[in-house]
């Protein structure tokens, strides 16, 4: 490591140099093929794969709806808000911003309710959602992906009962009681802190 941090560098190697004899010389390929600026040829990385998807910031007073994670994905376990299947990103390089109205005019309130909530009462949502905006955008980094959460506030007349058991209403000051993803502490930590809760680290 020393040699090839002093000697065999990957800009100034000393057999080009012409300064010192490198004590490899005879036996060093890269030398013996004429290639030692060429060797060792570096790994481009292989570019993550970044994916999207909505969730929802589904609240009515103090109390915001978080759904429980399947125990074979990520976040296994946690609680975490009601979101849409992950897509991977059309275009590269761009981030995926989107204006609230062009995106509501090509998806309904309805659209993205059921991408969220499949298997809930899709009209009683309707009924009970007073508004929906577009909230904050989030970069999530994994270690061999990228996520775009994009997060729609919306707020509900009435605490719904849903079909599904993962689905539970939390008051904020009782998110310190529940695990939460690292991006979603964060999102509703703001929410938490305004109102006198704290969430657990």
């Amino acid at each position: 490591m020393d040699f090839g941090a002093t000697w065999c560098t990957s800009r100034k190697p000393v057999c080009l140099a012409g300064e010192k004899k490198c004590p490899f010389e005879k036996e060093c390929q890269a030398n013996l093929s004429n290639q030692v600026l060429l060797l060792p040829r570096k790994v481009v990385k292989a570019k993550s794969p970044e994916f999207q998807c909505d969730m929802l910031l589904l609240r009515n007073g103090d109390f915001v709806l978080l759904q429980k994670r399947p125990d074979k994905a990520i976040w296994r376990g946690l609680w975490s808000l009601p979101e849409s299947a992950w897509h991977p990103m059309a275009t590269k390089g761009i981030k995926p911003m989107r204006d609230s109205d062009k995106w509501l005019v090509k998806r309904s309130t309805k659209s993205l309710f059921e991408s969220v909530l499949p298997n809930e009462d899709i009209p009683l949502l309707l009924k009970s959602c007073r508004s929906i905006q577009e909230g904050e955008q989030i970069k999530h980094v994994f270690t061999h992906r990228k996520l775009w959460i994009q997060i729609w506030n919306v707020s509900a007349s009435e605490l719904m009962q849903f079909s599904s058991h993962h689905l539970k209403w939390i008051s904020l000051r009782q998110l310190g009681k529940y695990g939460l993803p690292q991006p979603i502490k964060l999102v509703l930590q703001g929410l938490s802190l305004a109102r006198g809760g704290e969430l657990r680290q």
